[in-house]
């Protein structure tokens, strides 16, 4: 049974792991409905040294990674997935954005790309 995103953060803060990483928004606000996925890693002292969580609409999936090195074959492996679904998810939003006026500085770039 998925345990709830609070619980789960809580669970993660007392097994010593912070935050380390993410391609969530700078500002830490959720882009759920805009990033189709969102990679989060946390690390601590002690191995294993880094969890890493990929979080998705659907629910999420996490891995350990012993130290930097496994840490970095792992995103090495998954970032692709995540850059590709945040290219596709920008598009579907442009395709579908009305432009706000003339000096909508969407308009140009969506014109352009859609001739």
């Amino acid at each position: 049974m998925p345990i709830d995103a609070e619980d789960w953060r809580v669970a993660v803060d007392a097994a010593g792991y912070e935050p380390w990483f993410s391609t969530d928004s700078p500002e830490g606000g959720d882009t759920a409905g805009y990033l189709p996925l969102v990679l989060h890693v946390f690390r601590r002292r002690d191995t294993p040294r880094f969890l890493i969580e990929l979080d998705s609409e659907g629910g999420y999936e996490t891995a350990y990674a012993e130290e930097l090195p496994d840490a970095m074959d792992l995103l090495a492996r998954w970032l692709p997935a995540v850059q590709g679904a945040a290219v596709v998810a920008f598009f579907g939003g442009l395709a579908n954005h009305a432009p706000a006026g003339p000096r909508d500085p969407v308009h140009p770039l969506k014109a352009a790309l859609l001739r």
